[in-house]
């Protein structure tokens, strides 16, 4: 299992055999929207998920502590 900060009380945890290169392209891809002066994250967010899933075929997770 990978895990990706995304705020400091969001992270997300992938699993899976790409799950290292997915950790990698999750991250590049939230720093991007993170960067972003938009309205839409949320949205943004989902879509660079799916993507990943999808791509990597890992299982995301999101964990709010």
């Amino acid at each position: 299992m990978k895990s990706v900060v995304y705020f400091e009380n969001v992270s997300f945890e992938i699993r899976g055999e790409r799950e290292k290169e997915a950790a990698e392209f999750l991250k590049e891809a939230l720093t991007g929207v993170a960067k972003r002066k938009s309205g839409y994250i949320e949205t943004q967010v989902d879509a660079i998920l799916e993507e990943v899933k999808r791509d990597f075929e890992v299982e995301i997770t999101m964990v709010v502590d």
